[in-house]
């Protein structure tokens, strides 16, 4: 039974996969950019891990976003040419689909074999407008945010079903999940405290 279940979250994983490249097929064949780009070309070229995390630290800045402006262009940097676009949007493209899957994750979650419902608020979040031009502009990575929130949430409800040492893990790992978004952390950091213990 329970590989039964597995085969078919493959297959709803699947086509949440299929209708996302589907849905963004444009963005790879249309060879433009938007104007953050070379912005973020510019700032980051040679940029150290120390200068990287640095960036977390400029909190009076007006845009302060280092988890969407910073990590992901010096990760991407190591393993991706400037001028290559194509893998530049792909790059953007797999963190629609983590974000996706994570949609998903949460729906099943919240609601547990409800796989339909999780596939429709999926496909909803791909295939909603606002988030098209992100990857299509390859600009900021603002979906490392909705990811890692919604990660942390599914993780926290983990922790308030379980009990002993397994709360406690999943707790620690919504934290984690907390700690690249500064912004919220700084708002929420007293109302997790306190419901986590």
């Amino acid at each position: 039974m329970l590989g039964h279940r597995r085969s078919l979250n493959w297959l709803w994983v699947g086509l949440i996969t299929a209708f996302a490249f589907l849905t963004y097929t444009e963005i790879f064949s249309y060879n433009t950019f938007g104007p953050e780009f070379p912005l973020f070309y510019f700032w980051h070229p040679p940029m150290s891990f120390g200068a990287m995390m640095r960036a977390y630290t400029y909190n009076y800045l007006m845009w302060y976003r280092p988890t969407a402006f910073d990590p992901p262009y010096w990760f991407g940097q190591l393993f991706l040419d400037w001028h290559n676009l194509f893998g530049w949007k792909l790059y953007h493209f797999t963190t629609v689909l983590a974000t996706g899957y994570a949609v998903y994750w949460l729906v099943l979650l919240l609601f547990p074999g409800r796989r339909f419902s999780a596939f429709l608020a999926a496909v909803y979040f791909i295939a909603q407008p606002s988030m098209y031009p992100f990857v299509m502009e390859a600009s900021s990575f603002d979906f490392l945010h909705i990811l890692f929130t919604i990660l942390c949430t599914g993780f926290f409800i983990l922790s308030l079903r379980t009990g002993g040492w397994k709360s406690v893990m999943h707790a620690a790992i919504a934290w984690l999940f907390l700690a690249p978004l500064p912004k919220v952390w700084l708002k929420l950091k007293s109302f997790h405290t306190a419901t986590c213990v």
